[in-house]
Parts: structure tokens; C-alpha cells; sequence
């Protein structure tokens, strides 16, 4: 029995979605086309994959078995093209490359710009997002990231490893004084939200270590 690769992408995006129709927006392709790629892989494995409900598509106890095996053939997939595509071409296409908005906007949009003088073939995606992307699922093709432990990174991406980043909090000298001898009160904090959106951030009592 052959299974068609293409009939396990369809089936895995109704699967993480639980509609057919969000299925169809992410492949670009018809909700009619969805369902016949889940009708062949049906037949071809002869059972019965997802449940109709009214709020949506729910796997079945095969679908479930399906899907873990469904998703070891993703990894593997991307994993074959990102080792061999474009080892024989110059440097061109797309590249999608994920990092905080902070880092993207203040640091690195310089070095971006001469990279993009340098290799002008090379389309270049900047997402900036805090959320993790997978890049086993090619969700991005590089990740710039502050990382607190090494050791839980994925053993199967190839890593470089960047600067070191120091976080200061500050005050003035008068209101650090006040602070260390118990005579400040309250404090408001001024921070950044997770956009870098200023936002006030009023935390009352708040003792910090390293102050300085």
C-alpha cells in the first residue's frame, strides 16, 4: 500500500485545525479539495480518520494513531529539504527569519539591509513575534532568540550563539536611596509590553535584587 504524501498534509491541517475550511485558507486550495484528499486517505487506510461534529472536524482513535505517525513524516520531510535544497544554487528564494520586535527594529535592520545589498535574489521574510516558531515544520528558516538554557534546545537545528544580553532597571539616585533606607513608597514602574507598546505598569512594594 502507497500513501500519498499530499493526502497526509491535508489530513494533518484538518487535524491541528479541527475545520476543513480553516484547512482549505492554509493550503490555498478549494474546502472540496480538502475533503477528497481526507476521502482517499480514508480508503487507502480503510478506516474511518475524523468524527462530523457540529462545532467541527474531531480525530477518531485511528485518526489519533495516524496523526502521530503523520507527524514524524512532516519532520522528516523538512528535514530532507532543508539539508539538500539549494546546496547547488546560489544564494536566492525566500527566507523567513523570526525574532522579537525589539531586536528587529533596534539592532539588526542595519545588517539586514547589507545582507539584502549583498545577495538581492534573496527574499527576505522578517517575522517579529515572541511566539516559539517550529523550524522542524519550516515555520520560519531562522530563529534569533534570547535563550536561558542551552540544553533544552532541539538537538536536530544547528544553533550559533550570539551575544549576551543584560537587562538593567533604573533610578534616580535620590529615589534609590529613599528605596534602600525603607523610605520610598510605592513605586511605579514605566516597562514595555510584549509589542513594545509603552504601557505603565503600576507594582506596589516590588523589591528587586541588583539594583545599581
Amino acid at each position: 500500500m502507497n500513501i500519498d504524501w499530499d493526502d497526509v498534509r491535508y489530513f494533518l491541517a484538518v487535524a491541528r485545525h479541527g475545520s476543513v475550511r480553516s484547512a482549505a485558507d492554509q493550503l490555498s486550495v478549494n474546502h472540496t479539495t480538502v475533503l477528497r484528499r481526507i476521502a482517499q486517505l480514508e480508503a487507502r487506510l480503510r478506516s474511518q480518520l475524523f468524527e462530523k461534529l457540529p462545532a467541527g472536524y474531531r480525530l477518531t482513535p485511528a485518526g489519533e494513531n495516524v496523526q502521530e505517525f503523520a507527524e514524524q513524516m512532516e519532520t522528516s520531510s523538512n528535514q530532507l529539504i532543508s539539508r539538500v535544497f539549494g546546496q547547488d544554487q546560489a544564494l536566492r528564494g525566500p527566507l523567513r527569519i523570526t525574532m522579537a520586535p525589539t531586536v528587529a527594529t533596534h539592532l539588526l535592520m542595519g545588517d539586514f539591509a547589507d545582507f539584502a545589498r549583498q545577495h538581492p535574489e534573496v527574499e527576505m521574510e522578517i517575522q517579529t513575534s515572541l511566539t516559539r516558531a517550529n523550524l522542524t515544520n519550516r515555520d520560519a528558516d531562522v530563529a534569533i532568540r534570547a535563550v536561558f538554557d542551552r540544553g533544552l534546545l532541539p538537538q536536530n537545528l544547528h544553533g550559533i550563539k550570539g551575544p549576551d544580553l543584560k537587562v538593567g532597571m533604573y533610578m534616580s539616585r535620590e529615589l534609590l536611596s529613599a528605596w534602600q533606607a525603607g523610605r520610598s513608597g510605592p513605586i511605579r514602574w514605566i516597562t514595555k509590553d510584549l509589542d513594545t507598546v509603552p504601557e505603565c505598569v503600576i507594582r506596589h512594594g516590588i523589591r528587586t535584587p541588583h539594583m545599581g
